[in-house]
């Protein structure tokens, strides 16, 4: 009887921390950047480690369900961006600059010019995470 009631007790204490790690998961959302200005669209969201993944919007925007201390990782084209899940519940995940990328800057300055003229929603403070 005394083992039954201790292997009844280690099961139920196994279950509890089961559950603690599911309400530990949270809501992130987040935007994902080129270039440091630029929103990107359509790029890959996902949990290093993990199944979890998702995609962004096409103005670069994300939600996702993670637990602090997860890496969060952007792919898109080859370029990619790495961030830790913290306390927050808003992330701007840029991604890292190449070499193709630094020789690339007229390129740049015309895209930024361009979303300028044809992203009519980017007003201030659109991108800003109030978390």
């Amino acid at each position: 009887m005394k083992i039954f009631l201790n292997l009844l007790l280690s099961l139920i204490t196994v279950c509890s921390f089961g559950q603690e790690l599911v309400r530990n998961t949270k809501t992130i959302r987040g935007f994902v950047f080129e270039n440091q200005v630029l929103p990107q669209a359509y790029a890959v969201v996902y949990i290093k480690g993990t199944d979890t993944k998702i995609t962004a919007d096409k103005e670069g925007r994300f939600e996702i369900q993670a637990k602090v201390g997860d890496l969060l990782r952007a792919e898109y084209n080859g370029n990619y961006g790495e961030i830790y899940v913290t306390d927050k519940n808003c992330y701007k995940i840029y991604f890292k600059q190449t070499g193709l990328d630094i020789l690339d800057r007229k390129l740049k300055r015309l895209r930024k010019k361009l979303a300028r003229k044809t992203n009519r929603k980017s007003k201030q403070g659109y991108y800003d995470c109030k978390d």
